[in-house]
């Protein structure tokens, strides 16, 4: 039987470690299904691992996967947060593998200084520790052009280790906190103070803090050598009960291409059938209320374009699809991570690319919204026909134009109340009439291009026009005030019985 102590590792390492991949490899290594949820992975593992029968075969998967990935070694302690009666008393101690929340701009990360822990029962609330500058850090900080900023990274990550309800630890710095490094104080570089009014405590924004700034700066004043000193300070009375636990990585950073790659080429796709059967669930999710159609936009909700990628998250509980290259660049600073419809958690190892939405991206190119009915069909918002994504026809959208109508006045003086519809087109000289047939308006087919209505003259014939695009019928009824008194008249209003376009 495996020891307590292994048990506990291969816990750690499903819970905070393992990604989707990895609970995968060892799911398939114990013959287990593969399908799921993160959540659903890891108590389907865990069930194995709490099974006597295939105890023995989950520890050894699961620790052969650890050590492959390098999450985990021999050399390693197996009780990662257990602290001596010194740290409790408000001592420093280093701690050598504290489960910490996944950077995923991050490659190549190593730890440089081991993580440092101080409690705010220390009377100082103060941590000193000392740490060497690797030689590509340094190489490739110093070589780098401004306008290609250097791809190795120096940075601060910081925890509180004291609740241990939400693993892995997310970045959370202490309240008051200031920063030095070889005494100079570079708590600017800290990430930003959030707070909504003066009564508010100014807490910081979760997210690690990069170094490189202090080091060119530290280049051109002191000079930088080999090791660095960085000591670390907070106010106590801001912080009471609280466990901080301290550390330097060097990394090199993914750019936005580079992530968006290589989470598209992971095997993470939701199938049209797929997306059928939780489009079903969706549809049917409240009891008691019946949804025929959820209608569904086709832009981005961030930057309101055109969805390039369409994704969806593996924890989220709606269908709407996002764009993949703006969500990963909007995460690009702090790496929160959550679903902007639904806010729930979904990393890139949560991400699946939707085939359905990217088939109507591809036949539909310039539609903004579709609705959605069971069965994935679909109809185009304003049109009425019914389509299938493997039917359906390429429609390119855009609206239909109309001629321009203009209302030209009369200048004349004494007959300012005539007017005069024409089309826009007139002054194509008659071109391409011939396209539009003459509008009929009564049985003995009469063509009515233009009607002029005056008040001062009821015989005057109109003036002859070139056959306009639009046709414009009015009645000819005029409505006439009944108390007209004699020598003023007043101008008749027009009644408009229809107007017609072609």
């Amino acid at each position: 039987m495996n020891n307590q102590s292994s048990l506990e590792t291969c816990k750690e390492l499903i819970l905070f470690l393992f990604t989707c991949e990895d609970l995968r490899h060892c799911l398939k290594c114990l013959s287990c299904v593969t399908k799921g949820t993160k959540g659903v992975l890891q108590e389907r593992l865990i069930q194995q691992l709490e099974t006597i029968e295939t105890q023995k075969k989950a520890v050894k998967s699961i620790l052969d996967k650890g050590h492959a990935m390098g999450y985990y070694s021999s050399s390693m302690p197996k009780d990662s947060l257990r602290r001596d009666n010194e740290i409790e008393n408000g001592g420093t101690e280093s701690e050598t593998n504290i489960p910490i929340k996944k950077l995923y701009f991050h490659k190549n990360v190593q730890n440089l200084s081991g993580w440092k822990v101080v409690s705010s029962r220390d009377r100082s609330g103060l941590s000193l520790f000392t740490f060497k500058l690797p030689n590509k850090v340094r190489n490739s900080l110093f070589c780098s052009k401004d306008s290609e900023p250097s791809r190795k990274c120096l940075m601060l990550r910081c925890v509180d280790i004291s609740e241990k309800s939400d693993l892995p630890f997310d970045d959370c710095y202490p309240l008051g906190m200031r920063i030095f490094i070889n005494s100079q104080d570079f708590t600017d570089l800290l990430p930003r103070e959030i707070f909504y009014s003066n009564l508010d405590l100014k807490h910081r924004l979760n997210a690690p803090t990069n170094l490189n700034k202090a080091l060119l700066k530290l280049s051109k004043t002191t000079g930088l050598e080999d090791s660095l000193q960085m000591k670390i300070c907070f106010d106590r009375s801001l912080n009471i009960g609280s466990t901080f636990a301290f550390a330097v990585f060097s990394s090199t950073i993914k750019t936005v291409e580079e992530l968006l790659i290589e989470t598209t080429n992971k095997d993470n796709k939701r199938t049209v059938e797929e997306f059928k059967d939780d489009l079903e669930e969706c549809l049917s999710r409240r009891k008691g209320i019946i949804v025929e159609s959820i209608k569904v936009s086709l832009n981005s909700s961030i930057t309101l374009e055109k969805i390039k990628i369409p994704f969806w998250g593996r924890n989220c509980n709606h269908i709407v699809p996002e764009d993949l290259e703006t969500y990963i660049k909007i995460n690009e600073t702090t790496e929160s991570w959550l679903c902007k419809y639904c806010k729930s958690p979904c990393t890139p190892d949560d991400i699946v690319v939707d085939e359905f939405f990217i088939k109507v991206l591809q036949k539909h190119p310039n539609i903004n919204d579709i609705e959605l009915f069971p069965g994935a069909k679909y109809k185009i918002v304003g049109c009425k026909e019914m389509l299938n994504i493997d039917n359906s026809k390429v429609i390119k959208g855009g609206r239909r134009s109309y001629n321009k109508i203009e209302m030209l006045m009369s200048d004349d003086e004494e007959d300012r109340s005539s007017f005069l519809i024409l089309s826009s087109d007139e002054g194509n000289d008659g071109e391409n009439s011939e396209k539009h047939s003459p509008l009929t308006v009564n049985s003995n087919n009469n063509t009515i291009e233009c009607i002029v209505l005056d008040d001062n003259s009821d015989d005057e014939q109109p003036p002859k026009v070139s056959k306009p695009r639009g046709h414009i019928i009015c009645s000819p009824k005029v409505l006439v005030n009944k108390t007209e008194t004699k020598g003023l008249r007043k101008r008749p209003t027009l009644a408009v019985s229809h107007c017609l376009w072609t």
